[in-house]
């Protein structure tokens, strides 16, 4: 009786061995998977195309902007759209709030909005608007990998009393983007 009793003693630890490398394993192909994935995004998602509603702003007011996303892997996948405005002095402008979050069609396009609005205390200048991609933790970019960027040189001119747009509604829901297959 002792001896079954050991001998099913050994094959129990040699099971919990085996396992746990199994485990291990297991856990590092699918760490690969996430990998390949995610440079198979980095390499095959880019912005298509870029364009503001307007050219000139006051400070306070909210530019418009659409960007069209081309995918060409076979995966879909959620991104978060940051964006920032820059000025001739390198100041920078951005609003997290505004960040959103928005799923890129499987091989095909995606045009999706994204809002920038500028504080009332904004300086008079010219501004670059910069727009990027990131896989990761919406408006950490210590937490994200960037996967695609795109800007307009010198598109917004911000002075007082502008006739800029009108602020539109910024409360764009999360699932609120077109896509279309190629």
């Amino acid at each position: 009786m002792g001896y079954i009793a050991a001998s099913l003693g050994i094959a129990v630890v040699v099971f919990q061995v085996g396992e746990h490398f199994g485990a291990r394993l297991a856990r590092k192909q699918e760490f690969k998977d996430f990998v390949e994935y995610l440079d198979q995004i980095k390499s095959g998602v880019r912005i298509a195309g870029l364009s503001c509603n307007t050219d000139r702003l006051s400070p306070g007011d909210t530019c418009e902007l659409t960007l069209t996303v081309a995918n060409e892997t076979p995966y879909e996948c959620d991104l978060w759209v940051g964006t920032s405005a820059v000025d001739s002095q390198n100041n920078e402008i951005w609003n997290t709030a505004q960040d959103r979050m928005v799923t890129i069609s499987a091989s095909g396009v995606t045009s999706t909005k994204r809002f920038l609005t500028f504080p009332s205390d904004a300086r008079p200048d010219t501004y670059d608007i910069q727009v990027n991609l990131w896989y990761g933790k919406r408006s950490d970019p210590t937490q994200s990998e960037r996967v695609s960027s795109a800007s307009i040189r010198r598109q917004l001119t911000v002075a007082q009393g502008s006739q800029g747009a009108a602020s539109p509604d910024t409360g764009l829901g999360e699932d609120e983007a077109s896509s279309t297959p190629d």
